[in-house]
């Protein structure tokens, strides 16, 4: 079993937590229990900022492993998106390399 979380770092704020409470409770309850994951980052969603930076920064500080889920989270299954355009999500995602990544979408496998 393998636990993944998408789409980090989330700079929002829920209604009890801010973004960095949210992002430190749930590496504590990792850490609590054993658990070692996996964060894919869409950098949109904040890791192109200092403050989401840290926050994706602290999951692999915590032995956890960072992943590359692209810049903007494209549809793959669109037929607007091109080739190109997801391989440079994906690089504008990551300016080293990621030791993995994920798509965006799964492929829909049509007959």
């Amino acid at each position: 079993m393998a636990f993944t979380f998408d789409d980090g770092p989330n700079l929002e704020a829920t209604p009890r937590l801010s973004a960095q409470q949210r992002n430190a409770a749930m590496l504590a309850a990792l850490r609590k229990h054993g658990v070692q994951a996996a964060l894919f980052v869409t950098a949109g969603n904040g890791a192109d900022r200092p403050e989401g930076l840290a926050l994706a920064r602290a999951w692999g500080e915590a032995g956890h492993a960072i992943g590359n889920h692209t810049m903007t989270h494209p549809d793959l299954n669109s037929a607007k998106l091109a080739l190109a355009q997801y391989q440079q999500e994906v690089l504008d995602c990551a300016p080293t390399p990621m030791p993995t990544w994920r798509p965006s979408a799964p492929p829909i496998c049509r007959t």
